[in-house]
């Protein structure tokens, strides 16, 4: 869904990753993607390109319990260049409860107060996956 909705905005060299193949496949059916990869982001899966690739690093329904975690931010941030954007949309219970192994809300609250990133916003969408969930955008500029 969001390939489409950039490429509609007019971007044009998109790339995705998923852990799944059935959503790549989805994904290649799009025909708005310049490369699809089967993995992950993350701090045990290092991608192969140079810090700063990337003007913007964006992931939807991905941190969610026993998906990503806040361990995976830093590869995320390593591959948008300075002045980019790192923007998560997720559920926002999750956001705000901060249980088991997800604590992105403190720890993205820590990489603003280190320098890392800068909050551009935070904002209240309905998740589209789970249709009536309430879900959050979160979007920061990297430092």
């Amino acid at each position: 869904m969001n390939g489409a909705a950039l490429w509609e905005a007019g971007y044009r060299n998109l790339y995705g990753f998923d852990m799944s193949e059935t959503s790549l496949k989805v994904a290649r059916e799009k025909r708005v993607y310049s490369h699809l990869f089967l993995g992950t982001i993350g701090p045990e899966t290092s991608l192969d390109y140079e810090t700063g690739y990337f003007d913007l690093v964006f992931s939807t329904g991905c941190f969610i319990p026993n998906h990503l975690n806040e361990s995976h931010i830093p590869e995320m941030i390593r591959l948008v260049k300075k002045g980019g954007y790192l923007v998560i949309v997720t559920r926002k219970i999750e956001f705000e409860r901060e249980e088991g192994d997800l604590k992105l809300k403190s720890s993205l609250r820590k990489m603003v107060e280190d320098g890392i990133l800068k909050k551009i916003s935070h904002e209240d969408v309905t998740y589209k996956i789970d249709k009536n969930m309430p879900g959050i955008t979160l979007c920061y500029r990297v430092n």
